[in-house]
């Protein structure tokens, strides 16, 4: 009788096992499609955003994006200067070349050590540099210089509006996102409406990012 039982248990457990084994592979099949489905709809936004603030960065910040001429004049940059918009644009100044000022913003001023720091990057690689203040009493603030013909122009911009824009986006997203400066500054934290200090990112986050730098991939 017991060498029945155990030869009809044998018998049954081995008749089970391939369903274990299916059950426990489905199973786990299900969850890794789960967790790909999640990543992959989380690049999808993380893209989205990206873009969108690539987009806002270049219409609203990038001050002369379509008038980069070889003669425009210095009435020029002052008219397309006052075109711009009140809430981000935080002062002005306009150098010829030797480094002398024909034209400021008298209400707002640009630091001028950091207006050194620019001026001095601009000359020594000729193409627009920034940099990124974090005020303790005001959103984040990009200050950017760039060479206009035969001006350089340093200019100095409030990141509130492009915070403002992207939390709007971000409400319809789960997840936790940032946007960084290259120092791992962070900007934008959607955890928080505002942030008024230099804060830096998680140091899995930094680990992150400069894996995708070090090997040029555009997301993770």
């Amino acid at each position: 009788m017991k060498k029945n039982v155990i030869f009809v248990l044998a018998v049954f457990i081995l008749f089970l096992l391939p369903f274990l084994i299916l059950s426990g592979h489905f199973k786990n099949t299900l969850k890794g499609m789960v967790i790909g489905t999640s990543l992959h709809t989380l690049d999808i936004n993380v893209s989205n955003i990206a873009l969108h603030s690539s987009r806002i960065l270049e219409t609203e910040y990038n001050l002369f994006s379509s008038s980069v001429q070889k003669n425009i004049t210095l009435k020029d940059i002052s008219d397309l200067l006052k075109k711009k918009r009140k809430e981000i644009l935080r002062g002005y100044a306009v150098y010829d070349l030797n480094g002398r000022v024909l034209l400021k913003d008298e209400r707002q001023q640009i630091d001028s050590e950091i207006s050194k720091k620019l001026l001095s990057a601009l000359n020594e690689i000729k193409m627009p540099v920034g940099y990124v203040e974090y005020p303790k009493d005001m959103p984040p603030v990009l200050t950017m210089a760039q060479r206009i013909s035969s001006y350089n122009v340093v200019w100095r911009c409030d990141l509130g509006y492009l915070i403002v824009d992207v939390m709007k986006l971000v409400d319809r997203f789960s997840g936790v996102f940032y946007i960084v400066d290259n120092d791992y500054n962070v900007i934008y934290d959607s955890l928080h409406d505002y942030l008024f200090s230099s804060v830096t990112i998680p140091q899995p986050v930094k680990n992150i990012i400069e894996n995708l730098v070090k090997n040029l991939k555009p997301s993770y």
